[in-house]
């Protein structure tokens, strides 16, 4: 509470005195007074205060609002007053945002991983777990309500915070009712991207995919009931879900794929050329990052005279890339083979990497640069690409499974293993990687992401090798971790020496890999 100066009419002890004390709280939103008569006995009191001084006084402190008649009056006590509520401002009445409610069945485990803190969810990409009828309300919108403006005592305008309105998009498939309500206009499979609605034609197969069934591929939502069997391959334009086991079978999807039975000896790709894309994407940018340090070290070479005035631009390159910078002609092959498995018409950019790779940088190539600036408008082209790239990815998709052994699990968003877990296995997502089941494993293989992976259950007893991989900024988290797992963040290592339990591993501010855990 902040207090005002104090106003006395005489301060002379030996004459009858009163003081006045005005305090208001630190939000404007209070104020109180204390009033103080002082005379000798024998001597008459001083006068007390009357409502219009004090509301004189009130004003001058500059309080114009909320003023409490009533608590005035009884300021007025000959007697004097402490601490009397005499203005009150009013807050604002906080609204309601606007509420969604989803009518059909979402994977709850997707769900929930992109809600935020106050549990609402971020419709970025979800789909549904079963298909709906024509005509089927898929969306009811609940709208909120405005807030109501407040005011302090003096005469600020409190404005309440604003409500989040919530407009509804559909797309094909979907049709908007009296304003607040979603319905399927055909039958198929629901989904949001985006915030946007939509129902996807579902190619249904009502039993396993198998040799009698062929492969299966089709152009949006595929849903299978039963096994996918050896050897054979789904491939979906959209969505994927395998309510059984996939079994030394090839699953690919461009959108988000769950599936709920066991994968054994496997192939499951989420977000279809897309993992290629991102494939392509960390290696330019490790190659980026290579070219810019040896132009780096080219420029020191020059300035310094380090090998010599007889040497060219070239000369240097090549010694460079045989001394300091042996991996640029390996990132340069498989840059290489990354424009040419995506090869399509009018690549004009990709063509233009491949030919500068192949011209400047493999073989006795770098001999024939004539100025260090042609590796500058090689790195200039790589980052090219990668904005290329990038614009084109999709939006990211999550793979969510309950078990995989001897497979290779890719994802361009996240990987979610709601079951047992991954046995001797490959898991590699984009974002992040969950292991959500109270009992989920993670035991041999190769877990990497590129911002974050938790674990239940991390290695065994006998002492299985195990390796976890986040990029840089990301971080590393396991309940029970056990011997000989490879922790691996922005290319540090860390071997786990003894049976650890609460782990969490990430770069300190020095980039210095940190592991905190508790032994187990």
């Amino acid at each position: 509470m902040k207090e005002n100066s104090t106003l006395i009419v005489d301060k002379d002890s030996s004459i009858p005195a009163r003081s006045l004390n005005i305090k208001i709280t630190e939000n404007n939103m209070e104020a109180y007074i204390t009033i103080t008569y002082s005379f000798k006995e024998g001597q008459n009191p001083p006068p007390s205060y009357n409502v219009d001084e004090l509301k004189a006084e009130l004003f001058n402190k500059g309080i114009v609002y909320g003023i409490i008649e009533e608590n005035l009056e009884k300021c007025t006590d000959k007697n004097g007053v402490e601490n009397i509520l005499v203005a009150k401002g009013e807050f604002p009445v906080e609204g309601e945002d606007d509420i969604i409610h989803i009518k059909f069945d979402i994977d709850k485990d997707i769900k929930k991983l992109n809600e935020d803190k106050y549990g609402r969810i971020d419709f970025k990409n979800i789909g549904a777990v079963t298909a709906v009828s024509k005509g089927d309300v898929l969306v009811e919108r609940v709208p909120g309500k405005d807030g109501v403006p407040g005011k302090d005592i003096k005469g600020k305008i409190l404005k309440p915070k604003p409500v989040k309105k919530i407009k509804l998009k559909v797309s094909s498939g979907c049709e908007i009712k009296n304003e607040n309500i979603v319905i399927a206009s055909m039958s198929g499979k629901p989904s949001i991207k985006n915030n946007t609605f939509y129902v996807y034609k579902v190619h249904e197969v009502k039993g396993d995919v198998n040799l009698e069934t062929g492969n299966i591929i089709f152009s949006e939502d595929i849903l299978i009931h039963g096994h996918v069997k050896e050897g054979m391959k789904v491939i979906a334009g959209n969505t994927i879900s395998v309510l059984k086991n996939v079994e030394r079978a090839e699953i690919k999807g461009r959108s988000d794929i769950v599936i709920k039975g066991n994968i054994i000896s496997s192939h499951v790709i989420g977000g279809g050329e897309d993992t290629e894309k991102l494939k392509e994407l960390e290696n330019l940018n490790v190659f980026r990052q290579s070219l810019k340090d040896m132009i780096g070290a080219i420029e020191e070479v020059k300035k310094f005279n380090l090998l010599g005035y007889d040497v060219s631009d070239g000369q240097i390159v090549k010694v460079l890339m045989e001394n300091k910078f042996k991996a640029i002609p390996k990132q340069g092959l498989c840059a290489i083979t990354h424009i040419i498995k995506s090869r399509q018409n009018d690549d004009i950019q990709g063509d233009k990497l491949l030919c500068l790779i192949k011209g400047k940088l493999l073989g006795l190539a770098p001999l024939s640069i004539k100025h260090y600036s042609e590796v500058i408008e090689i790195e200039e082209t790589v980052n090219e690409r990668i904005e290329f790239l990038n614009s084109t990815l999709s939006l990211p998709v999550n793979v969510k499974i309950n078990y995989c052994q001897d497979s290779f699990i890719n994802s361009s968003g996240d990987i979610i293993v709601s079951g047992k877990g991954s046995y001797v296995s490959e898991l590699y997502a984009y974002n992040n990687v969950y292991f959500t089941g109270d009992m989920s494993v993670v035991r041999g293989g190769t877990v990497k992401a590129g911002k974050e992976i938790k674990c239940k259950t991390a290695g065994s007893l006998g002492g299985s090798i195990t390796k976890l991989i986040v990029n840089e900024e990301g971080h590393i988290w396991i309940d029970k971790a056990y011997e000989n797992i490879v922790l691996s963040i922005g290319g540090r290592e860390f071997v786990i020496d003894y049976a650890s339990r609460k782990l969490h591993a990430y770069l300190n501010e020095n980039y210095e890999l940190k592991v905190d855990r508790l032994r187990l």
